[in-house]
């Protein structure tokens, strides 16, 4: 495991796809949310492992302070299950109440964002202009996909920004997508 961790994390360090994230000021945020993510899900390891309720505050604690930070902080609650049944602890005493309080944390966050606050999600003009079927968002998804990951392989010609025209008709490309 140690190994398998120092080759992501050096991976994610020096490859060149990764560098906006840590090199501009306003991507902040995401370097945050890594780390009270990170620290949450240590802490609730430990919680789970050494039963010290303090571990579990700190976690929740973070866990908080991570959603504040980003709301895709949802997203480690999954994780935090993940790693839980991966580490085999899912099968020996996780109490739902415990993980329950992430859930609570979350939706007390969007009560307060878009109730006390009336800050509504924002609306993306991208989904009103391309009416996609099915077919044709797997066929974007697809070729976002292998976009990103031919830019993982052959990090040439690296922006800031990697815009991706979306398919809207049936193409070359889209019959590419679907035989690769």
């Amino acid at each position: 495991n140690f190994n398998l961790a120092l080759l992501s994390s050096t991976l994610f360090c020096l490859h060149p796809i990764h560098s906006t994230t840590v090199s501009l000021i306003f991507n902040r945020g995401d370097l945050l949310l890594l780390f009270f993510g990170m620290v949450s899900i240590i802490n609730y390891m430990l919680f789970m492992r050494l039963s010290k309720f303090r571990y579990y505050l700190l976690s929740l604690i973070c866990f908080s302070l991570a959603v504040l930070t980003k709301e895709n902080a949802v997203l480690l609650l999954p994780l935090l299950c993940l790693c839980l049944y991966s580490s085999g602890l899912m099968k020996e005493k996780v109490n739902l109440k415990y993980l329950s309080a992430f859930a609570i944390v979350y939706l007390l966050y969007l009560y307060i964002r878009l109730v006390l606050l009336k800050i509504p999600f924002p609306q993306y003009d991208a989904y009103r202009v391309y009416h996609f079927d099915f077919f044709f968002a797997f066929a974007n998804f697809l070729n976002i996909v292998m976009n990103y990951l031919r830019l993982l392989i052959f990090p040439l010609g690296l922006y800031y920004h990697h815009g991706i025209n979306p398919i809207t008709a049936l193409s070359g490309k889209v019959t590419l997508v679907f035989i690769f």
